[in-house]
């Protein structure tokens, strides 16, 4: 599996290659689109990892209230905020990157 910082980094920096990157550069909206693609499809197997870790620690919880059980979880497992969040984010940019390369088509 590869390192979490790393993926991360990666998803950044295909970020901000797209954020300065022109509207009707295909080709590198196309590399942006596989780079962030690839780095959301690594970070998956953290996310598992994570979500197990989470719910280890729900269910092992000696709090009584499942939302005291939740919070502890939060508390134990914050990758699994963070890894939820990127890759909302991800797949958000993928969009933009899909629909800017298809308006770039027809034209």
């Amino acid at each position: 599996m590869k390192d979490l910082k790393d993926i991360l980094d990666k998803i950044n920096d295909a970020n901000d290659k797209y954020s300065v990157c022109k509207l009707g550069d295909t080709h590198t909206q196309s590399e942006i689109l596989r780079d962030l693609s690839t780095a959301l499809f690594d970070l998956t197997a953290h996310r598992v990892q994570a979500n197990r870790g989470w719910m280890s620690v729900y269910f092992s919880s000696k709090s009584t209230s499942s939302v005291g059980k939740e919070r502890e979880a939060d508390m134990r497992v914050p990758e699994l905020y963070e890894i939820r969040h990127f890759t909302t984010a991800g797949t958000k940019v993928i969009d933009s990157l899909r629909t800017s390369i298809s308006a770039n088509k027809n034209q």
